[in-house]
């Protein structure tokens, strides 16, 4: 009985520590049209247009299922009783008088880091185009990523970031 307790245990933490430490990425990819938030290899949310509607596609283990984003938003939130609305109230005051750690917040955003970063822009004015662009070599420079203002009408983002639960808890913790 007691070995049986001790391997549920060692799997429980095994799979907290996966779910810990494992990486989650932001792509954003406008030549090939995806907008996803993967988590390692177990899951995925994928943002789509299919036929000028908005969908959301969810990948969990191989389970598929593709959600119009329309027919969410119509149901529209439920109806709240008047001890819970009480009850938000009471927090949102409770929100204005506490004030924001910027420092972690601050710290938590430069726990991500960016694996590809690739961006193009044409702002579509050959002025707007030639303001931008001194402005736009600077952060390209600062950052050392490819970044520019180009005059061609090209409009291109490819973008991938990595961060995991345990860098940003890190990241939250360290800051104080």
């Amino acid at each position: 009985m007691v070995s049986i307790a001790l391997i549920f245990l060692i799997i429980v933490i095994s799979i907290f520590c996966y779910i810990f430490f494992a990486p989650f990425y932001l792509e954003l990819d406008s030549t090939r049209n995806l907008c996803r938030l993967r988590f390692h290899y177990l899951a995925r949310v994928s943002f789509q247009m299919v036929d000028d509607l908005p969908f959301i596609q969810l990948q969990i283990f191989g389970w598929k299922k593709q959600l119009n984003i329309l027919n969410i938003w119509r149901s529209g939130p439920k109806k709240q009783s008047k001890q819970s609305v009480a009850t938000q109230k009471s927090k949102k005051r409770k929100a204005k008088s506490s004030t924001i750690p910027w420092k972690k917040i601050k710290n938590v955003l430069a726990s991500f880091r960016i694996n590809h970063c690739q961006i193009s822009l044409d702002f579509g004015d050959v002025r707007a185009n030639a303001l931008l662009y001194p402005i736009v070599y600077w952060i390209k420079v600062k950052s050392k990523k490819n970044i520019a203002v180009n005059f061609i009408g090209e409009n291109k983002i490819i973008l991938e970031i990595e961060n995991s639960l345990a860098r940003m808890s890190w990241a939250y913790i360290s800051s104080s």
